[in-house]
């Protein structure tokens, strides 16, 4: 344990020349097989719940003010990628990010651990799963050159945009949807006027943002823009989403006439397209429900919710399921079944918990609070 150590920390306090001499001759082999050593066993040590500690180790020793060149960084990350464990731990990946983009490797990085090992499109999605958006947050910062968020280190047009929208969902869970608004801000000043569906993809969810903040019109001129973007492109199931946003929105301004045609046409998207949509039956079925419990429709909104329920229950979607039991709490409610009601919330309770996002949360959390009073 102390060999390994002892020599990097020697290695670092040579002057420049004595290291530059040391990283180009023979001996750079023997300092590579010392880092293998290293990475093969897991970086030595572990803290409590399986937090790596090495890790700080090797960025005191190898700081960015004292290293002018990417050969260090780019030395330890290459040692650390071959020998990279799944571990499903944060704090590990964070430090293969940071060194992958310390040593100009943040396409590969972006790819091969922040898409397929931290954002895992299942149940194991490490930041979802934790709840960890500010840990989230930290990482997704590292592919930028500064955190004014204009200059990307990634390249791939696709994986900037993807980079865009998880640093704004991270600003919006940590509870700061302002500062999620300039990135999308950001965003769709990088996008091509001729983009039409990212265009409308990035409107959709700065207005979702800015009814958040109680800003209603500008949320109603953001997703009037993205269904007008998304009709010029051909993207159906995306479409549908920002339609039943549209609805919602027209409802929060006071035009539920108008709200309760274009939620009717966003229902029955699933019926006139094929089988293959029914997988995106998501937010916006819940918000239609919501819309027909506040306009007192209880009947017809227990009839989507429990036709979304039976999809939810079938994938085993533990967020969405979290929301239909919501609403069906709500219904109970109304109807003074209170015992009913009481179960359905504990249980939407149970399940977002493995959702981690407040979005689901603190709806969640508040009807929870309404049925214990009502109840008690």
């Amino acid at each position: 344990l102390h060999y390994p150590l002892r020599r990097q920390r020697q290695m670092c306090i040579r002057d420049r020349n004595e290291r530059k001499e040391v990283l180009e001759n023979e001996k750079n082999r023997d300092f590579l097989k010392h880092l293998n050593e290293l990475a093969s066993r897991i970086l030595i040590e572990f803290k409590g719940n399986s937090t790596l500690t090495t890790h700080q180790l090797i960025k005191n020793y190898f700081k960015p003010e004292q290293i002018k060149s990417k050969n260090y960084f780019k030395l330890i990350f290459d040692s650390l990628f071959r020998n990279r464990k799944n571990l499903n731990d944060l704090t590990y990946f964070q430090d293969l990010i940071y060194f992958g983009c310390k040593s100009g490797k943040a396409d590969l990085v972006f790819d091969e651990i922040y898409r397929k090992e931290i954002n895992k499109k299942d149940k194991s999605h490490l930041t979802m799963k934790q709840g960890k958006w500010g840990r989230n947050l930290e990482i997704t910062q590292l592919f930028f050159k500064n955190k004014s968020h204009d200059t990307p280190l990634i390249k791939n047009k696709e994986s900037i945009i993807y980079l865009y929208t998880e640093v704004g969902l991270s600003y919006l869970n940590i509870g700061n949807p302002l500062k999620s608004i300039e990135l999308f801000n950001s965003l769709l000043k990088y996008l091509d006027e001729s983009d039409f569906i990212n265009k409308a993809i990035a409107l959709y969810h700065r207005s979702g943002l800015n009814y958040r903040c109680s800003r209603l019109k500008e949320s109603l001129s953001d997703i009037k823009d993205s269904y007008a973007y998304i009709k010029m492109g051909i993207a159906k199931e995306i479409e549908n989403h920002i339609l039943a946003r549209l609805a919602y929105v027209l409802f929060l301004n006071g035009n539920i006439n108008k709200a309760k045609e274009y939620f009717e046409i966003s229902e029955n998207f699933y019926d006139t397209y094929s089988m293959k949509y029914q997988i995106l039956r998501g937010i916006p079925v819940i918000k239609y429900a919501d819309f027909l419990f506040k306009i007192g429709d209880i009947r017809q909104a227990e009839v989507v919710v429990k036709k979304k329920m039976l999809l939810c229950e079938k994938e085993n979607w533990l967020g969405e399921i979290a929301r239909c039991n919501r609403v069906l709490a709500s219904i109970e409610m109304q109807r003074k079944k209170y015992t009913k009601a009481s179960h359905l919330i504990e249980e939407a309770v149970s399940n977002s918990i493995f959702h981690g996002t407040p979005e689901i949360r603190i709806p969640v959390s508040y009807t929870h609070l309404r049925a214990h009073e009502t109840r008690h």
